[in-house]
């Protein structure tokens, strides 16, 4: 006889592929027309023109999505579609949100209430409508999620141990992880404008309640956020 646990997460398997999969197949076929703005600048771009909207004329910052018009020309430099590429990476981006979600509450909760914002998520219709229309919606989610849980990790905060509620728990202090929270800051404000400015606010909540012992690698997470995308900015 199958054990109660095994069919516990056969169900929850075919939930999410469902709600995944399913979603995402149905609604393949749609693309919001603000993606072909990033499209525009991309073409021009690897043609030779610049980041511009009309060549020979001046410059119009018309994009919100550096990172993704990167992806564009990338993708066209290759000589691959570059719609079907930036609608895969919006699948991708759902994907990885999804799995951040459930990592970054398992700081609180346990292995199957940390399952409940995944699926949370993945219940809400303009998700998947996101995830399918070649925008940076689901790339950004995910980066933003991403960045808090490997900082917290980098901190030294150990997953679920206690009744749901209680503090963290620092127990070990993850020196890699502090160069993947600077890389991870600077993606989140090439793909969005506010990534930016909330990068800034993580890293100053960050100087106030981290432990000491983390100093001195904080620093190194804030100088390669302060190097590049300083330099982008400028």
């Amino acid at each position: 006889m199958i054990a109660k646990r095994t069919l516990f997460l056969m169900f929850l398997g075919i939930v999410l592929c469902y709600l995944m999969i399913s979603q995402i197949t149905a609604i393949w076929a749609f693309t919001i027309d603000d993606m072909y703005i990033t499209l525009r600048y991309a073409k021009n771009w690897v043609a030779g023109n610049g980041l511009l909207w009309n060549v020979a004329e001046p410059p119009v910052e018309g994009y919100s999505n550096f990172l993704f018009v990167c992806l564009a020309a990338l993708a066209m430099k290759m000589g691959l579609n570059p719609v079907v590429t930036l609608k895969c990476l919006g699948a991708l981006g759902l994907v990885m949100t999804s799995g951040a979600l459930y990592a970054l509450s398992r700081f609180w909760l346990s292995s199957w209430l940390s399952l409940i914002p995944a699926i949370w998520l993945l219940v809400y219709r303009d998700e998947i409508l996101w995830a399918t229309s070649g925008l940076e919606t689901t790339i950004y989610q995910a980066l933003l999620v991403s960045s808090v849980y490997v900082l917290l990790r980098a901190m030294g905060c150990v997953f679920f141990r206690a009744e749901p509620g209680a503090d963290l728990i620092y127990k070990e202090i993850r020196v890699s992880d502090w160069f993947i929270v600077g890389g991870l800051f600077v993606l989140l404000g090439l793909t969005r404008p506010e990534g930016g400015v909330l990068a800034i606010v993580f890293f100053m909540m960050t100087y106030f309640v981290m432990p000491r012992v983390c100093r001195r690698y904080f620093y190194v997470a804030l100088g390669i956020f302060a190097l590049f995308y300083g330099t982008y900015f400028i």
